[in-house]
């Protein structure tokens, strides 16, 4: 389901969302286990999301994680959602610097759906990513001028 937010500037999809009685609940669904709280942060801008869009509270979503087919209820508290303002915040600061955050490189890495466009074993590297910057870009020797002897 396409979701945004003109307050915000946010667009996107949601994996799930279900009118429910109570108003919209948002499911995100993750191929591994969940870890950390990056997950929970994705989930409450949809809820920011939809809140906009609908005119309605949405006090909670959940993770549904494929590798242990369980569903974690995720509550949007204060704490939560100020997380989530301020990766929000952070992402447009970058946008505007035109800055790129670090390549993580870690266990997450083989199973992101992004990892042919970060290439993290290189970027994350900065001796590694000098050699191949290096490589590729070699400057062109100077040729003679052309004095318009021939």
């Amino acid at each position: 389901m396409p979701l945004w937010s003109e307050r915000l500037g946010l667009f996107g999809r949601a994996d799930l969302v279900e009118l429910r009685e109570t108003g919209p609940f948002p499911v995100e669904y993750k191929v591994g286990a969940l870890s950390g709280g990056h997950a929970a942060v994705q989930l409450c801008a949809q809820a920011l999301c939809l809140e906009e869009m609908f005119a309605t509270s949405v006090p909670g979503g959940a993770l549904y994680s494929h590798a242990t087919r369980r569903r974690q209820p995720v509550a949007f508290d204060a704490a939560l959602r100020d997380r989530t303002m301020a990766a929000i915040e952070g992402v447009r600061r970058q946008i505007e610097r035109q800055e790129l955050p670090p390549a993580a490189d870690d266990a997450r890495c083989p199973s992101c759906s992004l990892i042919n466009v970060c290439l993290p074993s290189v970027v994350a590297q900065p001796a590694r990513l000098r050699g191949y910057q290096g490589a590729l870009f070699w400057p062109r020797a100077l040729e003679p001028e052309d004095d318009g002897d021939v």
